[in-house]
């Protein structure tokens, strides 16, 4: 597994350091890697109260290749300059997909380190966890051997006087002639297991969208109905069934 530490200034664009973290990922040829760093860039989706230019950017290239971490509201800087409380989000900690089935317990932990930061800590397992298996049909018996014949001569050997019977009898005939079907296809699918979601944002951006859906939806259905009523006013009644057909 790759570990990887990064800083970006906050004056200087942050697509050149995009660049280089995108290069030295791909130069350690691992399917397991974690990056983390003080990015400087603020986005609500790791628990920023905004969301800026420099946020923007480097969402939309973590979410290509790696997957965030941060979860929870902790403010990973936390630091009193001047006798004023300065507090944000601004580190950043990601990892592969692959990775992803490793990596549990993000936090963050203010009692670690005397730093401007806090520490941030994560649990990496290096077991790696057994993929789960998906069939991608029911079928259970390998039916192109070629000793399905036999199956076929004890199957007519019995007398079936019920339907439950007759299952039994073929699964039975069946088990005796054919080999069991392997299954090859392997998938893990790292949504089902105790990886880190984002279910809390993705959920609060939905109701927001839906709210402001329905609110739109309302004015504009009250304007609509405002513009008709109106319309009405102006002409008589064969006008508007003679606007409505022509």
């Amino acid at each position: 597994m790759g570990v990887i530490s990064f800083y970006f200034e906050s004056d200087q664009p942050i697509e050149k350091y995009l660049d280089q973290l995108a290069a030295v990922v791909s130069s350690m040829g691992s399917r397991y890697v974690v990056v983390g760093g003080d990015a400087n860039a603020w986005n609500t989706w790791w628990g920023s109260k905004k969301t800026d230019s420099r946020g923007e950017t480097l969402f939309g290239v973590l979410e290509l290749d790696l997957q965030i971490l941060n979860q929870g509201s902790t403010p990973t800087l936390d630091t009193i300059r001047r006798n004023k409380r300065y507090s944000s989000r601004g580190d950043i900690t990601a990892c592969s997909l692959n990775a992803l089935l490793l990596v549990s317990d993000w936090r963050v932990d203010d009692s670690v380190t005397s730093s401007d930061h806090n520490a941030i800590v994560l649990c990496i397992n290096l077991k790696k966890e057994r993929p789960m298996i998906i069939s991608g049909t029911t079928r259970k018996f390998c039916v192109l051997h070629k000793a399905h014949p036999v199956a076929k001569r004890k199957f007519h050997r019995k007398r079936i006087y019920r339907r439950t019977r007759q299952y039994r009898l073929i699964a039975k005939a069946c088990e005796a002639s054919m080999p069991i079907r392997k299954i090859t296809v392997r998938y893990s699918l790292p949504w089902w297991n105790d990886a880190p979601i984002r279910s809390d944002r993705v959920i609060e951006e939905y109701l927001e969208a839906k709210e402001l859906y329905e609110s739109l939806a309302k004015t504009t259905q009250i304007a609509s109905w405002k513009a008709f009523c109106e319309q009405q006013d102006k002409e008589g009644l064969w006008d508007g069934i003679c606007r409505v057909i022509g």
